[in-house]
């Protein structure tokens, strides 16, 4: 493998790949499936705390927030998907709980 190939593997966003290359804009591994699978382990407890490590744009973070009333902190990599994830929970009327 060349310099070049190796450097351009080293320095590949994934998420700017998928999306300007396959028109994916959304990752979500496991699908709503998965994220369902995970909703009905936890506690239901209202004001339980849930850890969402990569949160992305706080889909499943807000969905945990509007149907068990749980406290959830997303992280991510991306400042940006924070910022899109902050919006998203303001919009969906669950900022004081994501």
């Amino acid at each position: 493998m060349s310099n070049q190939a190796k450097q351009n593997i080293d320095t590949c966003d994934m998420y700017e790949f998928m999306s300007a290359h396959v028109g994916i804009t959304v990752l979500h591994p496991g699908g709503k499936l998965a994220t369902n699978d995970l909703l009905q382990s936890l506690a239901h407890e209202k004001g339980k705390e849930v850890l969402d490590v990569g949160c992305g744009k706080g889909l499943a973070t807000i969905r945990i927030a509007q149907q068990y009333g749980c406290v959830v902190v997303g992280i991510d990599l991306s400042e940006e998907w924070i910022k899109e994830a902050k919006i998203n929970a303001k919009r969906a009327g669950v900022s004081h709980l994501v």
